[in-house]
C-alpha cells in the first residue's frame, strides 16, 4: 500500500482494544516497574522490572563505589516515582516537572518497559508462535536509551 516506510502516530486511546493501557493503569504499571526491591544483602531483584535493574547495573557500573552510588540514586528515584506517579496530572506532566535527572530517566525506562510488555501481549495475541523479549541499554555517552524488543 505504501512504497516508503511510513509511521502512524495515533492517540493513546486508539490502542485500548488491543490491550494497551490508558493513562491511569499505565501510571500504576510504570510505578510497579520502577519500584525496585532486592533480597536482603544481595543484588537479586525481588520487586520491579528486572530488565530495568539490569540496564541500570550495567550503565552505572555498580561494582565501583561511584557506580554503586549512582545506581542507588536511580533506585531511590524509582521509589520516588512509584510513590508520586498516582498523583500526577499526566505522565508527561510528571516528567516535565522533575528537576532530578535520575527520576526522569528511570520514569522513561518504566514507560518503555510497560509499553514493550503491552506490545508483547498484543503480539502474542496475533502471532501465537512468536515471542518478544525485552532488553534495555543506556548508551555509553549517557545521553539516551537503547531499547529493543527482539523477535
Amino acid at each position: 500500500m505504501y512504497k516508503t516506510k511510513t509511521t502512524f502516530i495515533i492517540g493513546a486511546g486508539a490502542s485500548l482494544e488491543l490491550g494497551f493501557p490508558t493513562s491511569d493503569p499505565l501510571k500504576g504499571q510504570i510505578s510497579s516497574a520502577v519500584n525496585l526491591g532486592f533480597e536482603s544483602h544481595t543484588n537479586h531483584v525481588s520487586r520491579g522490572d528486572k530488565a530495568i535493574a539490569k540496564a541500570l547495573m550495567s550503565y552505572s557500573d555498580y561494582r565501583t563505589q561511584d557506580g554503586a552510588d549512582e545506581y542507588n540514586k536511580y533506585v531511590r528515584a524509582g521509589w520516588h516515582t512509584a510513590k508520586a506517579m498516582a498523583q500526577a496530572i499526566s505522565i508527561d506532566n510528571f516528567i516535565e516537572v522533575q528537576e532530578d535527572e535520575y527520576i526522569t530517566k528511570i520514569t522513561k525506562l518504566g514507560i518503555a518497559s510497560t509499553i514493550i510488555d503491552a506490545e508483547e501481549k498484543c503480539w502474542k495475541y496475533f502471532k501465537k508462535n512468536h515471542t518478544l523479549t525485552k532488553s534495555f541499554g543506556i548508551d555509553s555517552k549517557k545521553t539516551g536509551y537503547i531499547i529493543s524488543a527482539k523477535l
